[in-house]
């Protein structure tokens, strides 16, 4: 039998190759500033030249976190709809907000390295990343146990991500400003630049959260075409 391939969404095709050249040369022009860019004395500072993790560390955090909402989002998209496309969305939302805010971890351990002398202290917000990766592992966790009827992994699952995105809020942005006694300066001692660079560094990675969303949903969106037409 042949099946016609079913053409995908313009929402869901590849980005043109000129965008993607567009994106790695930002990526790469942002990575050589981190390391390029004056690093001010005086101002508490272990290693100074250990710091530079921070410029990755921090856009790392932002965008996991905002992956996570992501997740909620279009958890509600399929409670709403009932669609698989969306749980599908939700799915590689969580997925790739989990994997960020690994790297996130590590680049902050590589930071606590140099400036505290021990990679894992846990300090306020080492423990409440700590507990947003246990949250979203679990996730994984409980679609696999679920079996193979998508429609009530999906459910479940659509459900997991409203319920865990308010706990992993708090734990984020609430919870290391309840701690008096934490490792992390309350305001960090960046100059302009820094914040700019760390922006532009999120905006990279905003970019590469959305090519690899439209690859993993245009996936799912083929094999949910192909089942039916099966």
């Amino acid at each position: 039998m042949n099946a016609t391939p079913t053409p995908l969404p313009a929402g869901l095709r590849p980005l043109p190759l000129p965008a993607l050249v567009l994106l790695g040369v930002w990526l790469l022009g942002c990575t050589a500033c981190g390391f390029a860019v004056p690093m001010p004395d005086g101002r508490g500072f272990q290693d100074i030249e250990g710091y530079r993790a921070v410029f990755f560390h921090v856009p790392l955090a932002w965008c996991g976190c905002l992956s996570f909402m992501a997740a909620a989002w279009h958890g509600v998209r399929y409670l709403t709809s009932r669609r698989l496309i969306c749980d599908a969305a939700a799915y590689a939302a969580a997925e790739s907000g989990l994997v960020l805010c690994v790297l996130a971890t590590l680049t902050g351990m590589i930071f606590a390295q140099q400036q505290w002398g021990k990679a894992w202290n846990w300090d306020p917000r080492q423990t409440s990343i700590f507990f947003v990766l246990l949250i979203y592992a679990a996730y994984l966790v409980l679609r696999q146990a679920l079996g193979e009827d998508e429609a009530l992994r999906a459910r479940f699952g659509a459900a997991y991500l409203l319920l865990a995105v308010a706990p992993m809020v708090w734990l984020v942005a609430v919870f290391p400003r309840t701690v008096p006694a934490s490792l992390h300066p309350e305001q960090a001692p960046f100059d302009a630049v820094h914040w700019r660079l760390m922006f532009a560094n999120f905006a990279g990675l905003i970019g590469v959260w959305g090519v690899l969303m439209r690859l993993q949903v245009a996936a799912a969106s083929l094999r949910l075409a192909a089942r039916e037409r099966w």
